[in-house]
C-alpha cells in the first residue's frame, strides 16, 4: 500500500471557491506549509478573487489582498494533476422538483479522476507521485453519496483506492451572519474510507482547527450527522412557525411565549420566520429522497418543509388583509418598502432566500415594491427566472415599510428607516416587524 501525502509539503488544492471554498482556502494558506492551490470553473470569480475582491464577503479587504498574493487561484485544471490533496466544496442544491443535484459534485470527482489517472502515469515514470492521493469531500450530500457514486467515478480508469487515492469526508460547518463564526472556531466532524485516511484527516484538520475533531465510525454516518443537524433545526422552526399562526388568531404574540417558556432551563428556543439559504431550505430534501429509495416516508420531515416553505404565503396574506383594513389606500395604489433580501441577517447571501419569494408575493398582490438590502447594496439578479433590483438605500416615500430580515443595520437605524420612508409624504407608513426587531409601540403589525 502506498503512503499518504505528506501533512507538512503536500500540494492541496482547494476546489470550488464559494462561501466554504474562500475562507477555507484563506486559512489553509494561513495555518499550514503547505503549497495551497484554489480552482473553480468561474472566470469571473476566479479574476476577483486573484485581484483581491472576496465576492462572498467572508474575508476582510486585507485578508483578501494577501490571499491574492500568496495563493494560485485558478481555472486551468492542469493543477489538478500536481494535487497531492484535493477538498471538494462544490454546492449541492435541489431542483425545481426538491431532487438534489449533484452534478457539480459529479462533475468534479470526474475532473479529479482524470487528475489520478495523469498521476499514475507520471508514477510509472519516476517516484515523484510515489504517495496516494486523499480526495476531501465537504459538501453536504444525503448517505451514501460519496461511496455510491463519488468513490465509483474515482475508480475508473483501473484506478484503485487505498492505492492510487483514499477518500475523507467532512462535512462543511460554516454559518454566515450574525452568529458567525470562523472555520477555526467550529469543531469538525472527519471520516474516511480507511482508518489511515481518518488518522490522516485529524492531523490535517488539526492545523487549522482550534475546536473538537470528532472522528465517526464511516463515512455514511458523518453524512447522516450533517443533514442530521439542519434537519432538526428545519423541525423545530416549523413548530413554532405553525404556532405563530395559531397565536396570532388568538391575540397572543408568539415572541412573548418563547420568552416566557424560555425561563425553563431545558427549553430550546427558536424563532419563527423565513426558512431559506443552503443549508436549513435545502438538507432536508436529501433526505427525504433518499427516504423514499428505502421505503420509508419522514412525515414529520417532509411536514416541516411544508409548513416552512409556505411561510411566506402566510405573512404576505396576513400583512394583506391588516393594511387594506387599516388603510384608505388601495394596495395597487401603495408602494412598499422591503427591508432584507438575504436569506439570513448580517449576510449578503441570496441564495434560496424566502425573503425575495415574500417580497415577490406582494408584488403579485399588487404593491408597488422596492427591495432594500443594506448589506447586499445595489444590484439586479435573477432567481429562479425573476428579475429583482436591489437596492441599498430606499428612495422616495412609501405607503407600507416591512423588516423582514433582522440585519443589525436595520435594528440599530430603525426609526432613521421610518422617517426617511415618510420624508417627502410627512405620513408614517405602515410599519410590519416579521422579527421582533422594533420597540413595543411603534410597529403597525408585528408577527
Amino acid at each position: 500500500m502506498t503512503a499518504l501525502p505528506s501533512i507538512e509539503d503536500a500540494c492541496v488544492t482547494v476546489v470550488g471557491l464559494g462561501y466554504i471554498g474562500v475562507p477555507l482556502l484563506d486559512i489553509l494558506s494561513r495555518r499550514t506549509t503547505s503549497t495551497i492551490i484554489g480552482y473553480d470553473t468561474d472566470k469571473d470569480r476566479v479574476h476577483l478573487l486573484s485581484n483581491g475582491q472576496d465576492y462572498t464577503e467572508t474575508l476582510t479587504v486585507h485578508e483578501a489582498k494577501r490571499l491574492s498574493e500568496n495563493v494560485e487561484i485558478t481555472t486551468n485544471a492542469l493543477v489538478l494533476e500536481k494535487t497531492d490533496v484535493f477538498v471538494v466544496t462544490v454546492p449541492t442544491p435541489i431542483d425545481e422538483y426538491k431532487i438534489p443535484n449533484l452534478d457539480a459534485i459529479i462533475s468534479v470527482s470526474v475532473a479529479i479522476n482524470q487528475a489520478l489517472i495523469s498521476r499514475k502515469k507520471m508514477r510509472a515514470k519516476s517516484d515523484l507521485c510515489a504517495k496516494r492521493a486523499v480526495v476531501i469531500y465537504e459538501s453536504t450530500v444525503y448517505p451514501g453519496t460519496t461511496n455510491d457514486i463519488c468513490e465509483q467515478i474515482l475508480s475508473k480508469g483501473s484506478l484503485r483506492i487505498h492505492t492510487d487515492f483514499d477518500i475523507v469526508y467532512s462535512p462543511e460547518r460554516l454559518s454566515p451572519g450574525a452568529d458567525s463564526r470562523r472555520i477555526n472556531e467550529i469543531s469538525k466532524i472527519v471520516s474516511g474510507s480507511s482508518k489511515d485516511a481518518v488518522d490522516w484527516a485529524i492531523r490535517f484538520y488539526s492545523q487549522i482547527i482550534d475546536e473538537e475533531i470528532y472522528a465517526t465510525s464511516s463515512i455514511k454516518v458523518a453524512e447522516a450527522a450533517k443533514i442530521l443537524e439542519n434537519t432538526q433545526r428545519d423541525v423545530n422552526i416549523a413548530l413554532v412557525n405553525e404556532l405563530t399562526g395559531l397565536f396570532y388568531q388568538m391575540g397572543i404574540s408568539i415572541h412573548e411565549v418563547i420568552e416566557a417558556a424560555s425561563s425553563k432551563w431545558n427549553f430550546h428556543p427558536y424563532k419563527p420566520g423565513l426558512v431559506g439559504g443552503h443549508c436549513i431550505g435545502v438538507d432536508p430534501y436529501y433526505l427525504t429522497y433518499q427516504s423514499r429509495r428505502f421505503g420509508q416516508e419522514l412525515r414529520i420531515v417532509n411536514a416541516s418543509r411544508t409548513v416552512n416553505d409556505n411561510m411566506a404565503g402566510w405573512y404576505a396574506r396576513t400583512l394583506v388583509k391588516n393594511y387594506v383594513r387599516y388603510s384608505t389606500k388601495t394596495v395597487s395604489r401603495s408602494r412598499l418598502l422591503f427591508l432584507g433580501a438575504s436569506f439570513k441577517e448580517d449576510c449578503n447571501d441570496l441564495r434560496n432566500s424566502k425573503a425575495l419569494l415574500l417580497a415577490d408575493i406582494l408584488s403579485q398582490y399588487s404593491f408597488d415594491v422596492d427591495i432594500c438590502d443594506h448589506y447586499v447594496g445595489d444590484k439586479c439578479i435573477e432567481d429562479e427566472g425573476k428579475q429583482y433590483v436591489i437596492r441599498k438605500e430606499p428612495k422616495g416615500s412609501y405607503d407600507v415599510v416591512v423588516f423582514a430580515v433582522a440585519h443589525k443595520y436595520y435594528k440599530d437605524n430603525w426609526m432613521h428607516v421610518i422617517q426617511r420612508a415618510s420624508e417627502h409624504s410627512g405620513v408614517k407608513p405602515y410599519v410590519v416587524d416579521l422579527k421582533n426587531i422594533l420597540p413595543e409601540g411603534t410597529t403597525s403589525l408585528s408577527l
